[in-house]
């Protein structure tokens, strides 16, 4: 009798689990995957544990654009995908990713537009079998407000710092210098990131120069993660950065002369910027590559460029 009961518990407890309902696509029994959806305010992302059902990549695929484009339900948070949305093609070759939408696309701007393609696209870079994504609107490439194609995207083209003030989000490309894998050189990236408006773009070149780019060409980061930003300011065609300490103990392995070639090309890439002075804690000198000592207002050189690792 013992027995029975126990069998019935757990029939009982299957049941339970399998039953759909509200919400019923987000799953807490894989906490690898996530669905993307959009926070209550419209201003951030939130992650929802989610258990992928299908196991051919392309059904895998129709799967998250349904559960994409499904009401949750929930006031916390919503689908990305609106419904005027959900008629959605796609291919898939070569890890990229491209959705095809109509031209009710172009109804969505601002926020809700930037944080749609983010939720859409952190959740398909989760598969294994997707690196980037694209969007195609009636069969053109998506352009951006100022008509430049938004192109491949990845979870780096997306700065997660949104904030909570509405209609905070911007976009924009950014020309950055990357370090290459060795360190000894830099490599140039054109980036379409979205951002919050409170940030200045000084700001938000630094922070992504502290991120891995997640690419397959060797790029890392010309700053440590652990380095600190004490101020960043630009007057007269002069970016004036101030780092701790810790910017002459990097651990990465990039050369001090990349790291700062790094900072100082990215920057002069902005156009108010012309020249940049670069300055460390506790200390009334400023870096020159080879000695770390010798003070002096850094002029942007392409000589480190190369095309790889």
């Amino acid at each position: 009798m013992k027995g029975k009961l126990y069998l019935i518990y757990a029939l009982a407890a299957i049941f339970v689990f399998l039953l759909p309902g509200c919400g019923s696509a987000v799953s807490v029994s894989n906490e690898r995957f996530g669905v993307y959806y959009i926070n209550s305010k419209q201003t951030a992302l939130v992650k929802e544990n989610y258990t992928i059902q299908s196991d051919v990549t392309s059904e895998k695929v129709q799967e998250l654009l349904r559960v994409l484009s499904t009401d949750t339900m929930d006031e916390d948070y919503s689908c990305p995908i609106p419904q005027d949305l959900s008629e959605i093609d796609f291919e898939l070759a070569d890890g990229l990713l491209l959705l095809h939408f109509d031209l009710n696309y172009y109804q969505f701007s601002g926020t809700r537009e930037v944080l749609m393609r983010g939720a859409v696209v952190k959740t398909f870079l989760q598969l294994d079998e997707v690196s980037s994504v694209s969007f195609y609107v009636a069969d053109e490439p998506l352009k951006d407000t100022t008509g430049n194609v938004v192109g491949a995207m990845t979870a780096e083209s997306f700065l997660d710092t949104f904030g909570e003030k509405e209609e905070a989000l911007e976009s924009d490309t950014f020309t950055l210098y990357y370090s290459t894998e060795k360190g000894q050189g830099l490599i140039k990236k054109t980036r379409l990131l979205h951002f919050n408006n409170t940030m200045s773009r000084e700001s938000v070149v630094l922070s992504y120069l502290a991120r891995d780019p997640g690419t397959e060409d060797g790029a890392k980061a010309v700053l440590s993660p652990n380095t600190k930003v004490l101020s960043v300011t630009t007057k007269d065609g002069i970016c004036y950065v101030k780092l701790d300490a810790s910017f002459l103990n990097q651990q990465s392995g990039v050369a001090t002369e990349t790291a700062v070639y790094g900072i100082v090309d990215s920057l002069a890439a902005l156009n108010e910027i012309n020249k940049v002075e670069l300055s460390v804690e506790n200390t009334t000198e400023g870096i020159v590559p080879e000695s770390d000592t010798v003070s002096g207002i850094y002029e942007p050189d392409e000589s480190l460029v190369k095309s790889g690792k």
